[in-house]
C-alpha cells in the first residue's frame, strides 16, 4: 500500500536525520579530543623521562669531574689555594655590592637635589608671575583712574560747551540743536 507523504512527515524525518548527524559529529569530536589528550600526555611522559635521564647524566658527569678534580687537588696540594681564591672572590663580591650601594645612594641624593632645585625654580617662577600680575593690576588700576579722570574732564568740557545743560541718556526726543 502506498503511504501518503505529507509535508509534516517529511519535515520530521529530516529533523531526525539532522539530529543523528549532529550526534555523530559530536561523538567524532569527542573521540578526536580524547586522542589528542592521550597524545599530549604521552609526549609529556616521554619528555619527563628524557629530562630525567639528561639530569641524571649531567649529575654523574659533574660528580665524576669533581672526584677527578679532588684527586688532583689532593695530589698537588691546591686545596688551600682554592679556599684562598674563594675568600678573595667573596671579598670582591662584597666590595662590588658596597660600591653599588654607594652609587645608588649618590644617585638618590642627586635626584633629591635636582627635585629640590626644580621645586625652587617653580616657586621662583610663580613668585615672578605673581609679581608681574601685581604690576599688571597696578597698571590697569592706574589706566582705569586715568580713563575715569579723562571721562570726567570730557563731561565737564561738554557741560561747559552746552551751557550747563547735561545730555540726558536714553532721551531720544532731545533736539539735536540743543546738543550743538
Amino acid at each position: 500500500m502506498k503511504r501518503c507523504l505529507t509535508s509534516g512527515g517529511k519535515n520530521q524525518r529530516e529533523e531526525e536525520r539532522r539530529g543523528e548527524e549532529k550526534k555523530r559529529r559530536g561523538e567524532k569530536r569527542r573521540e578526536e579530543e580524547e586522542r589528542r589528550k592521550e597524545r599530549r600526555e604521552e609526549e609529556k611522559r616521554r619528555g619527563e623521562k628524557r629530562r630525567g635521564e639528561e639530569k641524571r647524566r649531567r649529575g654523574e658527569k659533574k660528580r665524576r669531574g669533581e672526584e677527578e678534580r679532588r684527586g688532583e687537588e689532593e695530589r698537588r696540594g691546591e686545596k688551600k689555594r682554592r679556599e684562598e681564591e674563594k675568600r678573595r672572590g667573596e671579598e670582591r663580591r662584597k666590595e662590588r655590592r658596597e660600591e653599588k650601594r654607594r652609587r645608588e645612594e649618590e644617585k638618590r641624593r642627586e635626584e633629591e637635589r635636582r627635585r629640590g632645585e626644580k621645586r625652587r625654580r617653580g616657586e621662583e617662577r610663580r613668585k615672578e608671575r605673581r609679581g608681574e600680575e601685581e604690576e599688571k593690576r597696578r597698571g590697569e588700576k592706574r589706566r582705569g583712574e586715568k580713563k575715569r579722570r579723562g571721562e570726567e574732564e570730557r563731561r565737564k568740557e561738554g557741560k561747559r560747551r552746552r551751557g550747563g545743560e547735561e545730555k540726558r541718556r536714553g532721551d531720544k526726543r532731545l533736539n539735536w540743536i540743543q546738543l550743538k
